[in-house]
C-alpha cells in the first residue's frame, strides 16, 4: 500500500543534548516533536506550502509516538493522516489504541516552531510557522470495538545519543487501522464537518471514482456506502454518535475532488439542501454568437443544483497549475467554460478558502442564489457595524464592487468601481 510517512527523518537524542549543538554538528535544521525525539527538516520542505509543513509535522509526531508505544495501533485522525486522507485539522492530537487501561494521563507533545523561507533570498524575509501543542490520547478496545489493522513502513530513525550521524538507522513498522475502520472511527469521534471531509476522500479512494465514467463510479460508491453502513451496524444502538455517523456516511460524496469542495458540500448538506449533484455532467453546444461554430463540449460542475441551474464552484490553488502559462491557460479555459454555461441559463457562485471559514455567510449566499437574489461575499462587505450591531450604509463616495465581463476572454469579473 502507499506510504505517506517514509520521507520523514527522526533522530533520538539524550535528555541534556541541546538542539543548537545538534544543528551545529550536522548542519541540518531540527525541531523537537517529543521528549528525546527530534525531526530533521529538509531545507527544501520549508519552501513548500503551509498545509504541507503542518501535515509533515503531524506525521512526525505520529512517528515519534511509535517509539514510546511500539505495540499501539493508530486510529481516528492519526490513521487518516497515515492513509493520506484529507484532514481539515492540520494539527490534530495523536490517537492510539491500547489493550490495557488508558488512564487519565495524556502526554503532551511540545509546540513546534518551524522557520520557513530564507531571509536573504525572500523579499519579505524568513517567517515562522507555529504549530500548537498536542496530546497523545489513548483509547480502550471495548470502547471502540474490534479493529482490523495493517502495518505500513514508517520513517527512518537515527539511533544514537552522542552522535546522530554515527547512530544506527532502522525502519519503523506502524500498526494502523484499516481504511474502512479508520473512516468509521473518524465518523464517530471527529467533529462532524471534519469527519465529512475525511469520509468524502475515503469513499472516493475505495470506489475509485472517475467523473468520466459516472454510472460505474456511482454504483461503486453505493457499494462502498453500503459496506460502511453494515460495518457501522456492529456498534450497539446506544453507542455514542452512531446516529450522526450514519448520517455522515449516507450524505458523504465521492465526487469531491478536493478538500475545499468537500467542505463546501458539507455547508450545503448541513443546511438540508439535498437536491444537489457533484461532478454534474453538462453536454451542450456553445453559443454561436459568443464563440462561433464549435463542436459540443462536455463540462463538469463541482456542485450543481440542476433544477435551479445554480453552479457552486470552489476556486482552489491546485487546479490553477504552477507555472505562469498554466495559470493563464487555466483562467482562459475557465472563462470560456463559464461563458458557455451562462449562455444556457446557468448561474455561478464561486467560493475561496476564506469563504469556507465563514460557513454561515456562505450558506446565506447559496440560499440567496437559489432564491434568485444575491448576497455579497464576506470579504466584500462595506462598512463596519454601528453601536447597535447593525451594518452601516456605505458612503456614496466609497468604492463598490460591480460585475462586468472581460473584453478579451468574456469571463464574468467582480471589480471595484468608484
Amino acid at each position: 500500500m502507499t506510504t505517506y510517512i517514509e520521507h520523514l527523518h527522526l533522530a533520538t537524542t539524550s535528555r541534556h543534548r541541546r538542539l543548537s549543538a545538534l544543528k551545529k554538528q550536522t548542519g541540518q535544521y531540527y525541531a523537537r516533536v517529543k521528549r528525546g525525539v527530534t525531526w530533521r527538516i529538509d531545507p527544501s520542505a520549508t519552501q513548500s506550502e503551509t498545509w504541507k509543513i503542518r501535515n509533515d509535522a503531524a506525521l512526525a509526531r505520529i512517528a515519534a509516538t511509535c517509539l514510546t508505544h511500539p505495540h499501539a495501533t493508530f486510529i481516528g485522525p492519526s490513521a487518516a493522516l497515515l492513509h493520506g486522507l484529507w484532514c481539515w485539522d492540520r494539527s490534530p492530537d495523536v490517537h492510539i489504541l491500547t489493550h490495557g487501561r488508558p488512564g487519565n494521563e495524556s502526554p503532551t507533545l511540545p509546540r513546534i516552531e518551524i522557520r520557513c523561507g530564507h531571509p536573504r533570498r525572500s523579499p519579505i524575509g524568513a517567517s515562522r510557522i507555529s504549530i500548537p501543542a498536542a496530546r497523545i490520547i489513548r483509547h480502550q478496545v471495548p470502547a471502540v470495538g474490534p479493529i482490523r489493522t495493517v502495518r505500513i513502513r514508517g520513517s527512518s530513525i537515527d539511533r544514537g545519543r552522542e552522535s546522530v550521524v554515527s547512530g544506527s538507522r532502522r525502519r519503523m513498522l506502524l500498526r494502523v487501522a484499516t481504511l474502512e475502520d479508520t473512516l468509521i472511527l473518524c465518523a464517530l469521534t471527529m467533529p462532524a464537518s471534519h469527519a465529512f471531509v475525511t469520509l468524502c476522500d475515503g469513499m472516493r479512494r475505495l470506489s475509485h471514482f472517475n467523473k468520466h465514467h459516472q454510472d460505474r463510479s456511482r454504483k461503486a460508491e453505493e457499494r462502498v456506502r453500503a459496506a460502511l453502513l453494515r460495518q457501522l451496524s456492529r456498534f450497539p444502538r446506544g453507542h455514542r454518535n452512531v446516529a450522526r455517523a450514519r448520517w455522515l456516511i449516507q450524505h458523504a460524496d465521492a465526487g469531491c475532488e478536493s478538500i475545499g469542495e468537500a467542505m463546501l458540500l458539507w455547508i450545503v448538506r448541513s443546511r438540508k439542501l439535498h437536491a444537489v449533484r457533484t461532478q454534474f455532467e453538462v453536454r451542450q453546444r456553445p453559443a454561436e454568437s459568443l464563440v462561433g461554430a464549435r463542436p459540443a463540449s462536455v463540462y463538469f460542475i463541482d456542485i450543481a443544483f440542476p433544477r435551479e441551474k445554480v453552479a457552486l464552484e470552489f476556486d482552489g490553488r491546485s487546479k490553477r497549475g504552477v507555472s505562469h502559462s498554466q495559470i493563464a491557460h487555466s483562467y482562459q479555459s475557465e472563462g470560456r467554460r463559464q461563458r458557455d454555461l451562462e449562455a444556457h441559463g446557468w448561474v455561478f457562485e464561486r467560493f475561496i478558502w476564506d469563504d469556507l471559514h465563514h460557513p454561515e455567510h456562505s450558506a446565506a449566499r447559496i440560499e440567496a442564489r437559489l432564491r434568485g437574489t444575491r448576497v455579497e461575499s464576506a470579504d466584500r462587505r462595506i462598512g463596519s457595524p454601528n453601536r447597535r450591531g447593525r451594518p452601516r450604509a456605505p458612503a456614496r463616495d466609497r468604492c463598490q464592487r460591480v460585475e462586468c465581463r472581460c473584453p478579451e476572454c468574456g469571463a464574468l469579473l467582480n471589480v471595484l468601481a468608484s
